[in-house]
């Protein structure tokens, strides 16, 4: 094959994987501000690990395992958390809501406190609730008021920082959830 007709070829053949493996992808459910947000089971692997914290799995995804480490170079960092996209600012703009992580202390080294963050577009500054943890499962939460909504700033933040002494205690997760209480 001549190499003017092998290139353009090639493009299209693998322009054409690309569009249909991207194409695969569910689209995301439409949320209505009375359903909030959850984060539960396999969605748990949504979540990240911001420097200085950990994070990994129960086998079979029921909960995550969280711990923080503060080292000489690690200072407290946004902890594990779960960004929300500018659908959820639109909708939940202006709303009361109740932000809840139902958590455990960890069965391998248990975390004595940890926090809780919602960070709404509007505010600019992070405010940590602490908590302690108990041995079995139990909701925690905090509420605020999700100011309007701001196309600049449209993402939401929503974090744990699992361990408040940063000695490696872990802590388990299993649900992270903004419910609107009006």
């Amino acid at each position: 094959m001549k190499d003017w007709l092998f290139y353009p070829l090639f493009a299209l053949i693998a322009g054409s994987m690309i569009f249909f493996a991207w194409s695969r992808g569910e689209a995301p459910a439409p949320i209505s501000a009375a359903q909030g947000f959850e984060l539960k089971g396999p969605d748990l692997q949504r979540l990240t690990a911001a420097p200085g914290t950990t994070l990994s799995f129960a086998g079979d995804y029921s909960y995550a395992i969280l711990s923080a480490d503060f080292t000489s170079d690690v200072q407290k960092s946004a902890g594990v958390f779960v960004l929300l996209d500018s659908r959820y600012s639109e909708v939940l703009a202006g709303k009361d809501l109740k932000i809840t992580i139902r958590a455990r202390a960890g069965s391998d080294k248990p975390s004595e406190r940890f926090m809780i963050t919602f960070l709404p577009h509007t505010t600019g500054k992070i405010r940590w609730q602490t908590f302690e943890p108990t041995q079995e499962f139990q909701d925690y939460s905090v509420t605020t008021t999700l100011g309007p909504y701001l196309k600049d700033l449209p993402e939401i933040y929503f974090g744990v920082w699992p361990d408040k002494d940063g000695r490696g205690g872990t802590l388990e997760v299993a649900k992270y959830e903004i419910k609107v209480v009006r």
